[in-house]
């Protein structure tokens, strides 16, 4: 069928989803006529992925008469839409053509603004999973409501598992309590988000098991300012309100930077906890660890100057105690300039940081990130430096043997060394296979093969 790209996407809720790559208008048109005439490819067909951006007038009414009765055989799940505003403000009737789709299931739209949020407001479908990137708004009083997820999906409330977002703002509008609720919603993950009010989540998500945020710095910066005291006294409010009204029983996952985890000042047990770099502050690292008590605790994109004294000093804490698996991916040079990076050193102080845990799994990955990618004339033609020299020659079997002899009852051990100017993708796994795997100390084995 020319002019229709027919692709496998793996999705949790099924092996394989059949969708149909739209970039053009003759696209659009050809799968039209095809669904019409009722075409295998079409019959196989369970999503569209559409990113033509604006249409013509004449694509566009016609697209209005087809999704306003489509055949009976087409049976759309997985609707993907980029540049939203574009495609959607292309006809007048194409909005409410779409909101009457009943089949759609899993929907994704870039560049949400009035038209998309016309959308997501008359559709008929109950959602499983939303992806909602949101357009800027300089207007941050309507922000609460006009990119609120949780008012623009409520017709969705009893069947939404998976939330999923940029741009969003999630907190309550003003003087308001939410009386949305969504059971059902298991992974919530936003970036771009505004400062959380952890409360919101609750009541609104009272079943959650994964949650990962990102709030930009600039956002941070305006409402709280450089003062750690702001910070505290914003993470207090989180937690009194917790206290007042409840929290989770525990969490699966939480993954953010260290301040948004404080900021966060979550007060139950968190499984897995991951925490972004480079930013680290022991105060609230100490705050946030105490409250969550991590069985499985990892570190992601840090570089050396993380082993600090008061740092690894946090290992010695008894809010580690549970702790049965603690992983490391290192970005050396991410931050530093290549001679402050010692890797032998910092090796040390990792070995010796650990060694009073009784962990039963440990991962450690090393980036080299000491030349820039954007010198590329020059990447490949500097002279290596002596951390790049250091990991070049780095036995990295010998150094996973090392941790395990070091740490009383350690069984699981993965080392690796990725993105190096001079040496391939280089990893040594002891312990392989000891844990089921999806145990919580088979954690550090997955993230190594992630880098195959």
């Amino acid at each position: 069928m020319p002019g229709l790209f027919l692709v496998d996407a793996s999705r949790a809720d099924a092996v394989h989803t059949r969708i149909l790559s739209l970039a053009r208008e003759s696209d659009l048109m050809t799968f039209v006529l095809s669904a019409l005439t009722g075409s295998s490819e079409s019959l196989a067909a369970h999503g569209l992925h559409i990113s033509t951006g604006a249409l013509s007038n004449e694509v566009a009414q016609t697209l209005v008469s087809f999704f306003d009765r489509p055949p009976r055989h087409l049976c759309i799940t997985h609707l993907q839409i980029d540049d939203a505003e574009y495609f959607l403000g292309s006809h007048p009737d194409l909005v409410v053509a779409l909101a009457g789709l009943r089949t759609i299931r899993n929907l994704s739209l870039g560049g949400v603004g009035e038209h998309s949020r016309a959308l997501l407001r008359g559709m008929r479908a109950s959602l499983v999973s939303a992806d909602l990137e949101m357009l800027t708004e300089d207007n941050e009083a309507s922000t609460r409501i006009v990119y609120n997820p949780i008012k623009l999906l409520r017709g969705s409330q009893d069947s939404l598992r998976l939330l999923l977002g940029k741009g969003c703002d999630i907190r309550s509008p003003r003087d308001e309590s939410y009386e949305e609720r969504f059971p059902s919603v298991r992974v919530i993950k936003l970036e771009q988000l505004h400062l959380p009010m952890t409360g919101d989540y609750v009541r609104v998500f009272p079943n959650l098991a994964r949650l990962c945020i990102s709030i930009p710095d600039e956002v941070k910066d305006q409402v709280l300012g450089p003062n750690y005291r702001a910070y505290a006294e914003y993470r207090n409010l989180n937690i009194f309100a917790q206290a007042d009204e409840g929290t989770w029983n525990s969490l699966e996952t939480c993954s953010a930077t260290l301040d948004d985890h404080y900021l966060l000042g979550l007060t139950c047990p968190v499984t897995k906890l991951r925490i972004s770099g480079n930013y680290m502050d022991t105060r609230m690292l100490r705050a946030v660890l105490s409250n969550t008590r991590p069985e499985y605790l990892g570190f992601r994109w840090f570089d050396a100057n993380i082993f600090t004294e008061r740092f690894t000093a946090v290992f010695r804490r008894p809010y580690l105690s549970q702790l049965r698996c603690l992983e490391f991916t290192l970005c050396l040079g991410g931050v530093l300039q290549p001679d402050q990076v010692n890797v032998g050193v910092m090796l040390d102080t990792i070995i010796e940081a650990i060694s009073p845990l009784s962990i039963s799994s440990f991962g450690l990955f090393l980036g080299s990130y000491l030349r820039s990618d954007r010198q590329s004339t020059r990447r490949y033609t500097e002279p290596l430096c002596d951390a790049e020299r250091y990991l070049l020659g780095l036995d990295v079997k010998e150094l996973a043997q090392r941790i395990r002899d070091s740490v009383t009852g350690l069984r699981v051990v993965a080392v690796a060394i990725f993105n190096h100017r001079a040496r391939p993708f280089t990893r040594a796994m002891l312990g392989t296979g000891l844990y089921p795997e999806d145990a919580v100390e088979a954690i550090p084995l997955k993230t190594a093969d992630g880098f195959t």
